[in-house]
């Protein structure tokens, strides 16, 4: 029966360990290292936004506009929402 090679003996495990850097472990991330910077995602507001008929509403494009936003919203011209073709 073939051994994996990871797996390691109690006591080779005994030798080997003390020779190991110890290292601070991070317990919501394991072995992930930290991110220099300001903590959290940088945010980003976008020039403008490109969407499709779904979301061509006067209430959508005010609050869009309300942030500086450009919208790129396609017009519903009011064809059947369930026909395929444009």
């Amino acid at each position: 029966m073939a051994v994996a090679p990871w797996i390691v003996s109690d006591e080779l495990w005994e030798l080997v360990e003390p020779l190991l850097p110890v290292k601070k472990r991070r317990f919501r991330h394991p072995g992930v290292p930290p991110v220099r910077g300001k903590v959290g995602r940088p945010r980003r507001r976008p020039k403008r936004v490109t969407a499709d008929r779904g979301y061509d509403y006067d209430s959508r494009r005010r609050e869009l506009r309300q942030r500086g936003i450009t919208p790129e919203i396609a017009k519903r011209n009011g064809i059947d929402p369930l026909r395929l073709t444009p």
